[in-house]
């Protein structure tokens, strides 16, 4: 196990897991910690519960100051927006105003940011919200903003100087902030029942092995997806929340706008938006899939879904009617004038034109 905490702590932490208000979760969370052995295996995994204590208490907080104003919400919870939010984050404020003016061309901030402050960036009929943060000073103000880091969807280091990121590095990976992608990714959809139920191809560990690892948390019926080479660790890190991944890259502008991606050491100079716009979707494994009615014109506004999807997934996220009434689809795919006739099992590929046909009662 990744802590080796025993078994009591194990059910309090489904305990606090399933608490439904604020101070219910934050009694069984003390509880939880009262019930984890003090040592250097535990250190980040108590770090993170106390830190969510102090996150429901400020939840809490910030709830009765609404009720006393009725209409207060906080800069710091506003909805997402777009096709995906990019938090522009550092230690440099000049150099994070230029980054995000330069993005959304929406010039004449301040010198200083207290709290979020929110644009647009708008390219080829995709829009991406983009955040800029207050800077890194020390104290719970640095504590806010990696929890919201981890609620984003791609982040862009603000990169002034080496000593500067590897403070920030530093102080992700002991915030529960992970920007190291892993090879693959763990799922626990939680069910009403039919037990346990681990779909993927396991090398490293059998079926069996992730039922126990499961269920010695008390969840009793859940749907385990593992894609990609993925340890016991891994499955215990997705259930107790230790680490959270997102993905980086450090941004400079001198002469130019200058990206330079941590993990595959490749740096590129960007020239307009919409070579940044691909470099995002290429990061995020996003494609555009444009839609037509039949004899109709293409739709300029893409959908953007994640790389691996299906004819079918797009025929849900259109609209639920579509997937349940689907019949067949007809793809225009680039380089290939010819139109290709396809089932809802079809793998989709970016830039691909469709007309989706349905039955009809």
């Amino acid at each position: 196990m990744v802590t080796n905490i025993p078994e009591e702590a194990k059910t309090q932490w489904k305990r606090a897991s399933e608490a439904k208000s604020p101070e219910k979760k934050i009694l069984e969370l003390q509880a939880f910690i009262s019930l984890v052995p003090k040592h250097k295996g535990t250190e980040k995994l108590l770090m993170q519960a106390k830190r969510k204590i102090a996150g429901l208490k400020e939840d809490i907080e910030q709830q009765k100051n609404a009720r006393k104003t009725s209409s207060y919400l906080s800069v710091w919870d506003k909805p997402r927006h777009a096709s995906g939010r990019i938090v522009i984050t550092g230690y440099s404020e000049i150099l994070m105003i230029h980054i995000y003016e330069t993005l959304t061309k929406k010039p004449g901030l301040l010198n200083t940011i207290f709290e979020p402050i929110y644009g647009i960036l708008e390219s080829q009929h995709i829009q991406f919200q983009v955040v800029v943060l207050p800077v890194f000073k020390g104290g719970k103000i640095d504590i806010k903003i990696i929890d919201y880091l981890k609620g984003s969807d791609l982040i862009l280091f603000a990169h002034d100087n080496d000593e500067n990121y590897v403070l920030f590095t530093n102080f992700c990976s002991d915030h529960g902030l992970d920007i190291n992608p892993k090879k693959g990714t763990v799922n626990i959809q939680r069910t009403v029942g039919g037990g346990i139920r681990v779909i993927g191809n396991m090398k490293k560990y059998t079926v069996e092995n992730v039922r126990k690892t499961v269920l010695s948390y008390g969840i009793r019926d859940a749907i385990i997806k593992i894609e990609g080479d993925m340890t016991l660790d891994d499955i215990e890190n997705s259930i107790l929340e230790t680490k959270i991944y997102r993905p980086i890259y450090k941004v400079n502008i001198q002469s130019h706008f200058q990206i330079h991606d941590p993990i595959n050491r490749k740096t590129s100079n960007i020239k307009t938006i919409n070579e940044f716009i691909e470099i995002i979707l290429n990061k995020l494994n996003m494609i555009r899939i444009y839609t037509k009615n039949p004899g109709g014109e293409i739709s300029p506004r893409p959908y953007l879904l994640n790389s691996e999807a299906k004819v079918g997934d797009l025929a849900k996220q259109i609209h639920s009617w579509f997937r349940s009434n689907f019949k067949y689809a007809v793809i225009w795919r680039k380089n290939n004038p010819n139109p290709i006739r396809v089932s809802k099992n079809f793998k989709l590929e970016d830039q691909d034109k469709i007309e989706i046909r349905a039955h009809t009662r």
